[in-house]
């Protein structure tokens, strides 16, 4: 069933110019039936129900007055993860740069993401990006695997309020759309502040 109930909790705060979070999860489902072929392994007929929950720290640095860093690492683990519900690389809670969206998915693992920004002038703004992942997904055996990341991104400021943002990134280990290793992942935005 697409429907899942669920209840999170978290709690943020800083301390010491770190930015420090923690949260938790628990979720059901609407319905639960077997899906797949008839005798699917992947299917748990208990996994109707499942728990998820991570810590994160963050801190940023200013290099220049032009010139920031930001170092952000986080952890995450689940119980009665399936397919459906294991975490999973993505454009807005769990970046890794250069990994396409849904392409790996995990029940537990931890992220360290970096960036470097640089303002060229009032209307233009660099970025260079390095992350690394160590996840354990159950599809793949019982190991952790590594998934490193880097790349790129610039953001133009439009008249009208308007801004452009175009990003790059490759991911050396991350599956591409053939099955293969290498995938390029490019991403153009624009937005409107009102």
């Amino acid at each position: 069933s697409p429907i899942v109930h669920s209840v999170r909790l978290g709690l943020e705060g800083d301390v010491a110019r770190w930015t420090l979070s923690a949260w938790a999860s628990a979720a059901r489902r609407d319905a639960w039936g077997a899906w797949g072929f008839a005798g699917n392994p992947d299917f748990d007929p208990d996994a109707r129900g499942y728990e998820r929950a991570g810590a994160a720290a963050a801190r940023s640095f200013v290099l220049a007055p032009r010139v920031a860093a930001r170092i952000d690492v986080a952890g995450m683990a689940g119980r009665g993860l399936d397919r459906f519900s294991r975490f999973t690389f993505d454009g807005l809670e769990h970046r890794l740069h250069g990994s396409p969206s849904a392409a790996v998915r995990f029940d537990r693992g931890a992220v360290l993401r970096s960036a470097l920004s640089a303002t060229a002038t009032r209307a233009v703004r660099g970025d260079l990006f390095l992350d690394v992942a160590v996840v354990r997904d159950p599809s793949q055996g019982d190991g952790f695997r590594s998934f490193p990341g880097l790349g790129a991104a610039a953001e133009l400021r439009l008249p009208w309020s308007t801004l452009l943002s175009a990003e790059w990134g490759y991911g050396p280990r991350a599956p591409d759309r053939d099955g293969g290793r290498g995938a390029h992942v490019v991403r153009i935005t624009a937005y409107k502040i009102l």
